[in-house]
């Protein structure tokens, strides 16, 4: 059993190079401020639709 939660742990997925930017861009966001909490965004999509 132990087995099967070491090769869990191991990286699942291989990531190419813009993958691997656009993560970075995300995580530098995320750092400078740039995000909103799921609310807040939920809230806009609403205001937006009934403008539709």
């Amino acid at each position: 059993m132990q087995t099967l939660f070491d090769n869990a742990e191991r990286e699942l997925y291989e990531l190419n190079d813009a993958q691997k930017q656009a993560i970075e861009a995300g995580r530098k966001d995320i750092e400078k401020g740039n995000y909103k909490y799921h609310e807040q965004a939920m809230e806009e999509m609403e205001i937006w639709l009934k403008r539709q």
